[in-house]
């Protein structure tokens, strides 16, 4: 069950939603300004589902992120430029370390 639906904001501005209903779990986002574009953006998400039968993407690892931003600045970036990103890279990866949760 899916469907688009409008809600004006604060500001007077109107939104369009899109909520699709699969297997119990609803996901709803901003579909766009108009509404065709919220059922554009419906017709998107229907698609992945019969195709995936799952409505969000994957998330990927912060870690292989940051191993693909680090690719990038070796070609993309000045000597000095790509020194400042790796330290701020691996002070950001140290942080995320410290904080995951311990698995039992």
């Amino acid at each position: 069950m899916s469907r688009v639906y409008k809600i004006s904001t604060r500001t007077g501005k109107t939104r369009w939603y899109v909520c699709v209903t699969y297997r119990g779990q609803r996901y709803r986002e901003v579909g766009g300004d108009t509404k065709q574009a919220a059922l554009k953006r419906l017709r998107e998400l229907e698609t992945r589902l019969e195709k995936t039968g799952k409505v969000v993407e994957k998330k990927v690892p912060f870690d292989f992120l940051c191993d693909e931003y680090l690719r990038w600045t070796q070609i993309n970036l000045a000597p000095q430029t790509r020194r400042e990103r790796v330290i701020a890279v691996w002070q950001a990866i140290s942080m995320s370390v410290a904080w995951r949760p311990i698995k039992r």
